[in-house]
């Protein structure tokens, strides 16, 4: 979960993490142009990044408070042992869906058709394709 404040002191805003992945998918989804290359193969990754938070999703419906704030406890204060669960969760749901991607079994990181990390831009550019109208 992420918490931001709102306009009014008293208000927050509550992001949570599966909202931040599909976030972060549509942005990995726009990645690349042409001084920095998309990634390769594309869907797999973009997949990956959308759903990396997935084994939140049952702990958002019911998050734990922090007890200082009366919040919900945020990506940053959840103890570690929940972290550690939720995390392995979303390793094992993901890899049920996506198993290429699993480092663990040479995967995508031992794979030359996997090109996580492209070469740096070149000179002045952005990492996101411009959007088409």
């Amino acid at each position: 979960m992420i918490l931001q404040k709102g306009f009014e002191a008293h208000r927050f805003i509550a992001i949570s993490q599966t909202a931040h992945a599909w976030g972060s998918g549509q942005l990995a989804r726009q990645w690349g142009n042409e001084c920095f290359p998309s990634f390769v193969p594309a869907e797999p990754v973009c997949y990956a990044a959308e759903q990396h938070d997935r084994g939140f999703l049952d702990w958002e419906c019911q998050p734990t408070l922090n007890p200082k704030s009366g919040l919900p406890r945020t990506f940053e204060n959840l103890p570690l042992s929940l972290h550690v669960v939720l995390q392995k969760k979303s390793i094992l749901e993901l890899k049920a869906v996506s198993p290429s991607l699993q480092p663990e079994s040479g995967g995508a990181r031992d794979d030359p058709k996997f090109e996580f990390f492209p070469v740096r831009p070149k000179g002045r550019c952005s990492l996101l394709k411009p959007p088409t109208d």
